[in-house]
């Protein structure tokens, strides 16, 4: 845990009965994402504002993927983030039928807008 800063940006990847596949993250970072996925074969759904921004934070958004699977999500986000020069430290919150996975931007604060 602590490579992680105190104040780093973060996404979480999530995969459950309810809701299927998801992804949460800054506004700042949503696009870029959607694109990679898209390019690796994934739809992604409507985006929605979870908490509005502020002067220093981006909205904070959400939206659905289909077409793929947990870990080719996972994985097509990663490479998405890697390739923009982001470093990233994982952390696991899965349970049997429950996916979610946090992946801090070590190297991009949440204040970085």
């Amino acid at each position: 845990m602590s490579t992680i800063p105190l104040f780093s940006a973060v996404v979480s990847l999530y995969d459950d009965p309810d809701e299927g596949l998801r992804i949460e993250c800054s506004e700042k970072h949503s696009e870029k994402m959607k694109r990679c996925l898209v390019a690796a074969g994934f739809k992604c759904g409507t985006q929605q504002t979870k908490i509005s921004g502020t002067s220093n934070i981006h909205n904070w958004v959400e939206f659905s993927v289909s077409g793929g699977k947990f870990d080719a999500m996972k994985q097509a986000v990663s490479k998405c983030l890697h390739a923009a020069g982001v470093t990233v430290a994982e952390q696991s919150f899965s349970s049997a039928g429950d996916m979610h996975v946090r992946l801090s931007l070590t190297n991009i604060s949440v204040f970085d807008k």
